[in-house]
């Protein structure tokens, strides 16, 4: 069945070869970008045929040339980095730094009660010895420069405050800050 149309499974089978041998002729002609873009078809005095980009020299064969489509010759694309000019200057440019409150959220409450809660921090990289951080609260110092990422905070006053975490060097420079986290503290009031 799967001779189907040749006289016998050995056409079939040369066929076969005659095709695959093409196609590899081919690729090979096309991926190495011979100086020649002419394959030959080489048959001997036996009947075997073999594709060659050079014809031999001597008597017996039939050769046959056949001239192959001219490969991809297109020079691929450069790929350009383009600049963006955001308007910033080199000592505004972002920061390798991450400084952020998590804890509390932007514009929480804190519930009813003496003002205690506790601030928390992330901060990447992880500061080096060298390094500390300060809580400011409405711009003030809240606490003296510390190593870890947590604070707690005794007798806030009633009503709106301003959160913001520094990340200072040795030196005690801002080199990174967290954006401002709005708190609402309740606290009961004294009537005179």
């Amino acid at each position: 069945m799967l001779s189907r149309g040749f006289e016998n499974r050995a056409s079939y089978v040369g066929v076969l070869t005659l095709v695959l041998m093409v196609v590899v002729a081919a690729s090979h002609a096309m991926t190495t970008r011979a100086s020649s873009e002419t394959l030959y078809k080489v048959t001997d005095e036996d009947g075997n045929v073999t594709f060659t980009d050079a014809p031999p020299s001597g008597e017996g064969y039939l050769v046959e040339p056949h001239s192959l489509p001219t490969g991809n010759s297109a020079i691929p694309p450069t790929t350009q980095v383009r600049q963006f000019d955001n308007g910033l200057t080199p000592q505004e440019a972002p920061s390798r730094y991450q400084t952020a409150i998590t804890m509390p959220a932007t514009g929480a409450t804190i519930p009813m009660g003496p003002g205690d809660f506790i601030v928390g921090a992330s901060i990447n990289p992880p500061l080096s010895p060298a390094e500390t951080l300060l809580l400011e609260v409405d711009g003030r110092p809240a606490a003296a420069p510390q190593q870890h990422s947590t604070w707690q905070l005794k007798n806030i006053f009633r009503g709106a405050h301003q959160l913001r975490i520094l990340r200072r060097d040795a030196s005690g420079d801002t080199v990174h800050q967290s954006e401002i986290t709005a708190v609402f503290v309740m606290r009961p009031s004294v009537i005179p």
